[in-house]
């Protein structure tokens, strides 16, 4: 690495907020810019500020509300839709 790498965003050329007694960033630290509000961490091949890729939460099976479904199941009179007709 050489002292002249430089601490700025590379979407938006922002200064990156860091320790001031940090020469260059180190290696295996997250950085955000505070304007894109991207990570950055230092690719070492390239001695330069990446972006890291922002990793999906897994997908969560919908929530089922069963008292709002118990209700769709009643029908005007206090008759539920499955009882039968007469009943």
């Amino acid at each position: 690495m050489n002292g002249s790498m430089s601490w700025r965003c590379p979407v938006c050329a922002t200064p990156i907020q860091h320790n001031e007694s940090e020469a260059t960033p180190r290696h295996g630290t997250r950085y955000r810019c505070h304007v894109c509000r991207l990570e950055l961490q230092l690719n070492v091949s390239t001695d330069d500020l990446d972006v890291i890729p922002i990793e999906e939460p897994p997908a969560e099976a919908p929530k089922v509300d069963r008292r709002r479904s118990e209700r769709r199941k009643t029908i005007r009179g206090g008759r539920r839709a499955t009882d039968p007709e007469g009943g």
